[in-house]
């Protein structure tokens, strides 16, 4: 039990670490499958996979902010505004309709949400040692 306890937080990260992918994931996906589908429009596609490589272009930036901030509070507000903006998303693609303003705002859903697992990553990896001992 002593034993559990002491990686209680690693177990923590690890979950946040495992469920922030798999939620990755689905979001990604869905977004793909929307525009695909409803839209037709492989340019649309073409402006998620831009979006998500730009931002992994301009990841390295989030360095200096990580340093500066609480890690700790940066993962747990960054995690909520992702659940958040999840929430949103499901919402949004259940309205089944298909214009121009819904079409942006997801994007800039999609846009903050993939800038925040930009963040939560290096977020987490820095936590780690915390955690840990060295050996």
């Amino acid at each position: 039990m002593l034993l559990k306890k002491k990686y209680l937080n690693v177990y923590k990260l690890l979950a946040g670490r495992v469920a922030t992918n798999i939620a990755d994931s689905l979001f990604y996906m869905a977004l793909l499958w929307y525009f695909k589908e409803t839209g037709h429009s492989p340019l649309m596609v073409a402006l998620i996979f831009s979006i998500e490589a730009g931002i992994d272009i301009i990841s390295f930036g989030f360095g200096p902010l990580i340093d500066r901030l609480s890690v700790k509070k940066l993962l747990k507000y960054s995690t909520l505004i992702q659940i958040m903006i999840s929430v949103i998303i499901v919402c949004v693609l259940n309205l089944k309709q298909n214009n121009v303003i819904i079409d942006i705002f997801l994007l800039l859903l999609f846009s903050i949400s993939t800038t925040l697992s930009s963040i939560i990553y290096p977020t987490e990896y820095k936590l780690l040692p915390l955690f840990v001992e060295k050996k």
